[in-house]
């Protein structure tokens, strides 16, 4: 566009500012492209129309130049309010960006980013708990994992101890599952040799992220096998050979004793014990053998019967002409007593009064209150006609005031007797025993080539006993003894010539037991100032 004649010379021409915005020219008036340096505007205070624009008035000459002169069309608020909201949005976008940047640089401000916590499960497939494995076998740990994670360590640990690591594999064609987030399934498999025998705890320690988290222990029982791994036993009472490990299962035979047998299996409470037959399986109670081995080596069987098995009558005895050989045993009393250095006892007391008879008898003793006893057990009897034997059961539990006690004597019938019908016997209100006596050596002086020796009872009622003091030094020995009774703290005092000169010990003994002992220095000549000696007290036999 060039300059026209008969336009005013503020016309605004292309490149130059617009109107309103006046410029201090540089040359002589607006060219095409000119610049020019921009000075402050004055200020104008137009009035805002409130509604639309009012139409122009049509004229039949349209001024192109006309309106020239007016300020901006007037926007409507919408407008300023859309641009306010766009600006918002985008400073909160632009924050951020520039917040995340700062999270995952490397700057002075701490990290708050929030993480999700992992989800890490882990379960132990094999062995099981209780399992038996023998020494030096290699162990495989089987453990199944659920993770949200990658796993970076997995190791086992046996009795606290790392032995071993693996690695997890994801498990093939497994679906994964939700925890609190979705998580994969993997396997891992861990192996070790365990050579020391006896207990031990097992447990797998799996690590993903910045989780850990362990299995459940599992208890592992290492056996050795012996050098010869026959276990043999003898039959020391004559026992029924069941084909199961109960009295419910069938008797296929009997064993009489001082046969051998060889052990293969056991119940878990070792009650019963498999015998090697080739006819089958048979078992024999616990109580019948003796064996050459420890059983804690025998494979434990749990056997079930399927269908349960049917008790069979044993077949009746062919009777016999004459019952006048045969034995006839039958409880006559049955007592608590303290007995070996003071432990309490049940003391049994059996009667015979049939023939002759020596070997092997199972005696039985259950007791009410339970629990006091080990029963059966299997004693060595030699009983004449008439006589009697005593045998002792030790109390494992608690003992009451009073305790209601029956006696079986050859429970499973294996000695042929002349009466069957007196083998069980009740005893009613068995009381406990009184306190056993404690004995103690008080004193222990050396006059005119003796040793005073003052023994003293420090417990309950000592009941007429032969007591003995013995001094020894080296080979030689002396003694002095005699039955007393002694209540409590009640003293009685020896006199027991010196042996020799040296270090004496000095016993007190009753009936043959040593109930305490104690020490004296004899010096070269009898006729020493008195010594006292050092004692240490135990409990006699009654």
């Amino acid at each position: 566009m060039t300059n026209r004649p008969n336009f005013p010379d503020d016309e605004p021409v292309i490149g130059a500012p617009p109107k309103g915005f006046p410029t201090e020219r540089l040359d002589a008036g607006p060219v095409i492209g000119s610049t020019g340096r921009p000075v402050p505007p004055r200020p104008v205070v137009t009035p805002r129309r409130v509604g639309p624009p009012p139409l122009p008035e049509v004229t039949p000459e349209i001024d192109y130049y006309d309106n020239y002169d007016e300020g901006a069309p007037t926007r409507n608020p919408w407008f300023y309010a859309f641009l306010a909201a766009v600006a918002v949005i985008g400073a909160a976008l632009v924050f951020v960006f520039v917040r995340s940047i700062d999270i995952g640089g490397n700057n002075d401000e701490p990290n708050t980013a929030t993480v999700q916590p992992a989800a890490l499960q882990a379960v132990m497939i094999a062995p099981r708990d209780g399992d038996r494995v023998k020494a030096g076998d290699t162990v495989e740990f089987v453990v199944r994992i659920a993770s949200s994670q990658a796993i970076t360590r997995v190791e086992l640990l046996i009795d606290n101890k790392a032995v071993a690591e693996g690695k997890a594999v994801e498990a093939p064609g497994a679906t994964p599952v939700t925890t609190p987030v979705l998580a994969k399934l993997y396997d891992a498999t861990l192996t070790t040799r365990l050579a020391e025998r006896g207990d031990h705890t097992a447990v797998v320690r799996v690590t993903a992220g910045a989780a850990t988290i362990s299995t459940a222990t599992v208890r592992l029982v290492v056996f050795e096998e012996p050098t010869d791994p026959r276990i043999t036993a003898r039959v020391v009472a004559t026992a029924s050979v069941r084909s199961g490990p109960a009295e419910t299962w069938p008797e296929v035979t009997r064993l009489q004793p001082g046969a051998e047998v060889r052990l293969v299996a056991r119940t878990r409470d070792s009650e019963w014990l498999q015998i090697d037959d080739s006819a089958g399986e048979r078992w024999i109670r616990r109580n019948a053998v003796s064996e050459s081995g420890s059983l804690s080596t025998l494979p434990i069987r749990d056997v079930t019967a399927t269908p349960p098995p049917t008790a069979t009558a044993t077949p009746p005895t062919t009777p016999t002409p004459s019952t006048a050989n045969l034995p006839d045993f039958s409880p006559s009393d049955a007592r608590f007593v303290f007995a070996d250095r003071g432990r309490a006892a049940l003391r049994v007391t059996i009667k015979n009064d049939g023939a002759d008879f020596s070997g092997p008898l199972v005696i039985e003793a259950v007791t009410s209150p339970g629990s006091l006893l080990v029963s059966p057990l299997v004693f060595d009897i030699n009983l004449r006609t008439g006589r009697v034997a005593t045998v002792d059961f030790e109390v494992t539990g608690a003992l009451p005031d009073r305790a209601d006690v029956t006696v079986r004597v050859d429970p499973e019938n294996a000695i042929e007797e002349s009466n069957e019908d007196n083998n069980t016997v009740g005893f009613t209100g068995v009381r406990a025993p009184a306190d056993p006596p404690e004995i103690s050596i008080s004193s222990a002086t050396i006059v005119d080539g003796q040793i005073n020796v003052t023994v003293t009872n420090l417990g309950g009622q000592l009941a007429p006993t032969e007591v003995s003091v013995v001094v020894e030094v080296g080979t030689n020995q002396s003694q002095s003894k005699r039955v007393l009774s002694l209540d409590t703290d009640e003293s009685a005092h020896f006199q027991v010539p010196v042996p020799a000169a040296g270090t004496a010990t000095v016993r007190v003994l009753l009936n043959g037991a040593t109930a305490a002992t104690g020490t004296v220095q004899i010096p070269g000549t009898a006729t020493a100032t008195a010594t006292t000696a050092a004692t240490t007290t135990g409990t006699p036999t009654p």
